[in-house]
């Protein structure tokens, strides 16, 4: 619906911020696939995974609130989170008429529900699990810092 309404480039710039509040991984490997097939979307794309990993720290953010309603969680990883957010937003804000300009080119719009994409994705994050579980079990929280 944001393609359509407000054009392809921007269009992908929105549709980044949007997908990182479901799910950042998915919408950027989304994003990458799309800049692979189209050379002239890199730019678009490239706001748009800025976009989408605002949107997921922000994300986070609500969640760990949610989980620790204390706060003390939030409050720890806020620091970190705030440099990284106001970073992207400043180099979005810089490069917003060159990145996502307001016209944009046609693109073929496929189905977004792309079975081979779902399977990649369903892939890696079955192996990152696995790994997870395993370096927990060898080494405790240490193996999962390893992991990460």
């Amino acid at each position: 619906m944001l393609l359509r309404k407000f054009g392809t480039k921007r269009g992908i710039c929105y549709s980044g911020f949007v997908g990182g509040f479901v799910n950042s991984e998915a919408t950027t490997a989304a994003l990458a696939g799309l800049s692979k097939r189209v050379d002239e979307m890199a730019d678009p794309v490239l706001t748009g995974i800025l976009l989408c990993n605002i949107s997921m720290l922000i994300r986070n953010l609500v969640l760990a609130l949610i989980v620790d309603t204390t706060g003390q969680t939030t409050l720890r990883m806020l620091p970190p989170q705030a440099v990284i957010i106001l970073a992207s937003v400043a180099i979005v804000l810089r490069y917003d008429k060159k990145f996502c300009p307001v016209d944009g080119g046609e693109l073929k719009i496929e189905s977004p529900f792309s079975l081979g994409q779902a399977f990649k994705f369903g892939f890696a994050f079955t192996v990152i699990l696995i790994v997870g579980s395993f370096a927990y079990k060898v080494a405790g929280t240490a193996g999962i810092y390893v992991t990460a």
